[in-house]
């Protein structure tokens, strides 16, 4: 698990770790054998700047470094004198990830469509070191899904605009609407709003977060009618 700065593990799997590599490349393969046409990531990140402080990320940050951080996890942690190298680097190792767990999956299953559940803006999604720009331009994803979870509608536009600013195309955005997220709560009419934005924007597609009661038998019935 990843760890937080005083030592204490996270309800996350620390990306370092090669069993949960492996773990995951496992999952991955499993579900592609089914047949599905495509294979979505979600919480391919870090908790913000929470986490990782593991051995293993002090390990890997030093040799990345060339030298040992004596004053770890001081040094690193926001504020401190390499808290903008630690950044850096904790975006190039979920970078590193996400590109091996793609080229094994398509090495496997070559027609599978591979995405991921990302930040927003990259600046939000640089906090948590995500690098999604690169990893649609370098061709590790076909395509992100945006977590636009906003009930104004005009927040929304203004987000996708960040999103579509960051992207090679349109088309390697499916932007994420927060018919039932923490954030927002939409009826058909707001979630129909937004939509229509993602269709003047020419994205992908949109996706709808999340299937729930309401969105499976009311929005979707209202949405979709005839």
């Amino acid at each position: 698990l990843k760890k937080d700065a005083d030592g204490t593990p996270l309800h996350w799997l620390c990306p370092l770790h090669p069993d949960n590599e492996t773990l995951l490349f496992a999952t991955l393969d499993t579900l592609a054998r089914l047949g599905l046409d495509g294979l979505h990531l979600d919480y391919i990140r870090y908790p913000g700047r929470n986490g990782c402080y593991c051995p293993l990320h002090r390990i890997a940050f030093e040799k990345d470094k060339g030298h040992p951080i004596p004053n770890w996890p001081a040094d690193v942690l926001p504020g401190g004198p390499l808290a903008t190298d630690y950044d850096a680097f904790l975006r190039t190792q979920l970078t590193a990830l996400v590109a091996k767990l793609s080229w094994q999956l398509r090495a496997a299953h070559p027609s599978i469509r591979l995405s991921a559940a990302v930040y927003p803006t990259p600046a939000s999604a640089a906090e948590n070191a995500q690098d999604w720009p690169s990893w649609i331009r370098d061709g590790h994803l076909d395509y992100v899904s945006p977590m636009l979870y906003t009930a104004d509608a005009d927040r929304f536009a203004s987000m996708l605009d960040l999103a579509l600013a960051a992207a090679p195309s349109p088309s390697m955005i499916l932007p994420g609407i927060g018919t039932g997220a923490d954030e927002s709560q939409l009826d058909a009419l707001s979630t129909a709003r937004q939509i229509q934005v993602t269709r003047q924007k020419q994205t992908a597609g949109f996706a709808l977060f999340q299937l729930d009661s309401d969105l499976a038998t009311r929005t979707l019935p209202t949405l979709f009618s005839p």
